[in-house]
């Protein structure tokens, strides 16, 4: 199976918990992720310039939190990545994930877009 940026089975899970006529618990989730996800970019980048690896692990950690809600599973596994080379003050590190975090976080939004479309 090609390395989706949603997990199909999350997907399906979160569609089942809306109940019959009412509001789609997928659509809501995905549109608060998406509605939340350019802020804490943008915080990840404004706390990498400052240096302050701290704020770098915290915003790496609830981005991960989020990603894990909805099945996205290598943004998960990126966010954790982060966390674990912030926490080990591996700056070098830290720059080359936040990138590879910021690219698979844009597959995920663009995977999202696609989704509500």
């Amino acid at each position: 199976m090609p390395d989706l940026p949603l997990d199909p089975n999350v997907l399906a899970m979160l569609r089942r918990l809306s109940p019959p006529g009412g509001p789609d618990v997928l659509l809501d989730v995905l549109r608060l992720f998406q509605a939340d996800l350019p802020a804490r970019v943008t915080a990840l980048d404004t706390a990498l310039e400052a240096g302050d690896i701290g704020l770098v692990e915290r915003t790496a950690h609830a981005i991960k939190g989020s990603a894990g809600n909805i099945g996205a599973r290598t943004l998960y596994a990126e966010c954790k990545r982060l966390e674990d080379a912030a926490r080990a003050g591996q700056l070098q590190q830290v720059r080359a994930t936040t990138v590879a975090l910021k690219h698979e976080a844009e597959r995920v939004r663009v995977a999202i877009r696609e989704l509500m479309a």
